[in-house]
């Protein structure tokens, strides 16, 4: 731990409380109920919220209402997601962790610190409940955070705001390269001037002769399904190259294979 950095509590830092845990009625206009599942990438959303009257937004925010700059968190089911309110809000907030800053905190440098991979493994370890997982308030307050300067807090954020915007550049430039790359190969397609030949003349195309229940948790082979996880099973019934589908087209992918495998019944084989 560095020497300036402060080891201490977030509830000594921050002013954490938690929404409603009533269950307001809702209605058809109102003021939005925020809840965890309005929580994700960093961002709130509003596609999917439940609206309740002015009376119930009064009175939840009597002890949780949200400021400009406070970082909500989601503290039933799936933990973490935390979001930093960039605007007026106008809303209120229902089993979500709200942090309340002030101006010798930055918002930013709280959600990195409770998105980060040592927070979430930790509170999902800690984690209460069968069914559905959740932390609760005190739990929350008594947390540990090591806590640097607000200006160490302002370049730790500036550095990592320009790394994840550079992953982000990253991953556009490489699905806007895949999409290139798809029209240019479907153009060419189009533009050769081939006699038609129907695919099953070419390859030869099968299923697989099982159900999911003959996979085996410790199999030898790998076994594929319509399902995007790959199972494992003791016998295989291919060895070969070949490009599976699902019969469903239920994944969309083709995925070229060489190996000893075994399908599921529903699973393409050519």
């Amino acid at each position: 731990m560095k020497q300036d950095w402060l080891l201490t509590k977030l509830s000594d830092v921050y002013d954490v409380r938690d929404g409603t845990h009533d269950s307001p009625k809702y209605q058809k206009e109102g003021f939005p109920l925020i809840t965890s599942k309005n929580l994700k990438n960093g961002k709130l959303l509003f596609d999917n919220v439940n609206l309740i009257s002015e009376d119930d937004y009064l009175k939840i925010n009597q002890r949780s209402k949200v400021d400009q700059g406070d970082v909500l968190f989601a503290m039933i089911g799936t933990i973490g997601n935390p979001v930093v309110v960039d605007a007026t809000p106008s809303f209120a907030i229902k089993n979500v962790a709200l942090f309340k800053t002030n101006k010798l905190q930055n918002s930013n440098f709280l959600k990195y610190y409770l998105e980060s991979e040592f927070v979430i493994q930790k509170m999902l370890a800690d984690a209460k409940g069968t069914t559905q997982k959740f932390v609760g308030l005190g739990y929350l307050r008594s947390f540990p955070i090591l806590l640097p300067s607000l200006q160490e807090q302002r370049r730790i954020v500036e550095i990592l705001d320009q790394v994840f915007a550079a992953i982000v550049q990253a991953k556009e430039n490489t699905e806007k390269n895949l999409k290139n790359v798809k029209e240019l190969f479907d153009s060419y397609l189009h533009g050769v001037n081939a006699v038609k030949e129907p695919l099953g003349n070419l390859v030869n195309i099968t299923t697989g002769k099982l159900d999911a229940n003959a996979a085996n948790e410790n199999g030898k082979y790998p076994f594929f399904t319509c399902s995007r996880e790959i199972f494992q099973i003791n016998q295989y019934a291919f060895d070969c190259e070949a490009i599976l589908l699902a019969g469903n087209n239920a994944v969309g992918d083709f995925n070229v294979k060489h190996t000893k495998v075994n399908l599921m019944l529903t699973r393409g084989h050519m």
